[in-house]
């Protein structure tokens, strides 16, 4: 593998991190918020309990399952880019733990992209004279 894919894919696994690590927060976040809107229920009368839900408050919703799978991806994630890291420090032509590097097949250039003899790519286009 080429150094500039696995660190270009490590920016994009670092990007992903960031995003479900987002998430988790939020996730948090709602947990903490239906703790104190539980509590809130106790301590108030069921009028107000009634006209905050009516106006939208006193609704957060939690899913501490939800927030166990996306705690679980993170860190399958983590493996993901330890791996990529270690393949990055190791250096050109790793890959695979077991068995023979794994190469990214390289596309091949496309014969309009490749100037021809003699034509310079900034060369200009001849006159009409």
């Amino acid at each position: 593998m080429r150094s500039i894919d696995l660190s270009l894919y490590a920016d994009r696994l670092a990007g992903e991190a960031a995003s479900l690590a987002a998430r988790i927060e939020r996730e948090h976040g709602r947990l903490r918020q239906a703790a104190i809107e539980r509590a809130a229920r106790g301590a108030l009368t069921p009028f107000a309990v009634e006209r905050l839900e009516a106006l939208g408050l006193l609704r957060t919703h939690s899913d501490p399952v939800a927030l166990a799978e996306l705690e679980k991806t993170l860190d399958a994630l983590e493996a993901l880019e330890a791996w990529v890291e270690e393949a990055l420090a190791r250096g050109p032509g790793v890959g695979a733990r077991d068995g023979p590097p794994l190469r990214l097949a390289q596309p091949e250039a496309c014969a309009s992209a490749v100037p021809r003899r003699g034509v310079s790519a900034t060369s200009s286009p001849p006159s009409a004279s």
